[in-house]
């Protein structure tokens, strides 16, 4: 079974378009039998992927800062919790316990998120594949900004090939199916 890293926001004010695609992808990791390494919440986009995942047969590996433990905020549905101090080290536990990383629509945490992978990544932390799932355009502003940083030197070689971009939920949908 390979585990799956989800990074995603935790809103429950988004769009539903974005919930029902969540859902579609919790769906396609619990019916090929994989496990989703992710935040651990019980509150938007995650619980979506995470509530499919786990109805489907998946496996539910939560990443939980304690204060989220603390205000009952864990979902309750996880296989394995881990608890930990704070937000860095939640990145840093989803990195390790996964084989590859998905980020998926969210705010200023998923970008915070999906930055300090691909900065680890560039600085020889850790060697895993992070695809952006460019939903309905959603990751296109930030695409165009990061082969600009490749094209002006700000990027090194080596950091250009960590991110791929996924453009279609058939191409993502391949993706989970292979790993």
């Amino acid at each position: 079974m390979k585990n799956i890293g989800i990074f995603c926001s935790s809103s429950s004010q988004i769009d539903p378009k974005y919930l029902n695609e969540g859902r579609a992808i919790g769906e396609a990791i619990g019916k090929a039998g994989k496990t989703m390494v992710y935040g651990g919440t019980d509150f938007g986009l995650m619980k979506a992927v995470a509530d499919a995942a786990h109805e489907t047969g998946g496996r539910l590996v939560g990443v939980v800062p304690k204060l989220l433990e603390e205000r009952g905020r864990a979902h309750t549905a996880l296989d394995e919790k881990i608890l930990v101090d704070d937000l860095s080290e939640r990145k840093r536990v989803m990195v390790e316990r996964s084989d590859i990383l998905i980020v998926l629509p969210g705010g200023i945490g998923t970008l915070d998120e999906a930055f300090s992978t691909l900065a680890g990544y560039t600085l020889g932390y850790h060697h895993k594949p992070t695809y952006f799932y460019d939903m309905q355009g959603f990751w296109s502003p930030l695409v165009v900004f990061m082969r600009r940083l490749g094209r002006d030197g700000f990027v090194k070689p080596e950091g250009k090939e960590s991110w791929h971009v996924i453009a279609t939920h058939a191409e993502l949908l391949r993706i989970i199916a292979e790993i």
